[in-house]
């Protein structure tokens, strides 16, 4: 295949580029062809190159390999434990919130009454609070060792 001498101006770099783009081309539709085009069917536009020619001219792969599969996996369970979280805190605020209308409605008792019910609120918070950082630590845990 010739490969015309580049014009002036031109770096080396583009050149080369161009000579496997050529090359690339040739091997895909044959010396001196070019790709099809379908300008009826695509309103105008030429037809899209084909994918391992892409792939050819830019340097990348076409395929993943296992290792990139395998953290497509990892992101969609880490998403996963995210929304998961994310549910949690939801409901932990929700529980707060009620603990805290329940100390309002409570105002009105006896100081003795109201002292318990303040101490068993108390203790319910710490423990929503505490088991909130046992599944935080959990996902943590998960998301890590994958």
């Amino acid at each position: 295949m010739n490969i015309p001498s580049r014009p002036l101006g031109v770096p080396a770099a583009a050149a080369a580029a161009a000579a496997a783009a050529a090359a690339a081309a040739a091997s895909v539709w044959g010396a001196g062809s070019s790709p099809p085009s379908s300008s009826s069917s695509r309103g105008g536009r030429a037809a899209a190159r084909p994918q391992h020619l892409q792939a050819a001219l830019t340097g990348v792969s076409c395929t993943y390999t296992r290792k990139q599969q395998k953290q497509k996996k990892g992101d969609s369970s880490a998403a996963t434990a995210a929304t998961a979280a994310a549910a949690a805190a939801t409901a932990a605020a929700a529980a707060t919130a009620a603990a805290q209308a329940n100390r309002l409605n409570y105002r009105h008792k006896p100081r003795r009454q109201q002292h318990d019910r303040q101490q068993q609120l108390d203790q319910q918070e710490q423990q929503q609070q505490q088991q909130q950082q046992q599944e935080q630590q959990q996902q943590q845990q998960q998301t890590d060792s994958e």
